[in-house]
């Protein structure tokens, strides 16, 4: 999957060069970094892609779309007969009964706001505890020590890995993620 980033950018946000034979590994941690963000905010916000999806709708129903942003509504046909829809507010109003299948492209062109400057944070930090560590987590060590070698561990390990702020993950989670409301149980 395509990083929010690029090494050129992250390169110049923490001044550093990376050599020829380091960009295969950097460019991974931008791509992990850029997965573990897609997870948190449960949402591909880029790059754009186009999907397709079926699903049952009655009509008057509003059918939400899975993917946000929506860029177009590329196709839909219910029970096979295609309709025209007028989009809006992250989906559009069925008029008939049946099976819809709905083809739609959706995300941005550009990584939005935040995205490459957090993508940014989580490779660095990755990078940098394959490089002192020899791993991509911590597992706990909080501490180590090169006279009388020793190493310190706190909270089992529980932070340790790709990891945000909280108060961060919660914004973007907020400011691109899709909330998900149960109405019923079966």
């Amino acid at each position: 999957m395509e990083a929010f980033t690029t090494i050129d950018d992250l390169s110049r946000r923490v001044e550093r060069v990376y050599e020829d034979d380091e960009v295969p590994s950097v460019e991974a941690a931008l791509e992990d970094a850029s997965d573990y963000l897609r997870d948190l905010i449960g949402q591909h916000v880029y790059p754009r892609q186009t999907a397709t999806f079926r699903t049952r709708v009655r009509a008057g129903d509003f059918l939400e779309l899975p993917q946000q942003p929506v860029a177009t509504v590329d196709k839909v046909t219910i029970d096979g007969a295609e309709m025209t829809v007028d989009y809006a507010d992250g989906g559009f109003y069925v008029h008939s009964t049946g099976i819809a299948e709905v083809t739609f492209t959706y995300g941005y062109t550009k990584a939005p706001g935040a995205l490459p400057l957090w993508t940014c944070v989580l490779a660095s930090q990755a990078i940098e505890l394959v490089e002192t560590l020899g791993t991509l987590g911590t597992g706990g060590l909080s501490s180590t020590g090169v006279d009388d070698f020793r190493r310190a561990w706190a909270d089992a390990g529980a932070n340790a890995g790709y990891a945000l702020p909280q108060r961060q993950e919660d914004r973007l989670v907020q400011r691109y993620g899709k909330a998900v409301f149960v109405t019923g149980e079966r």
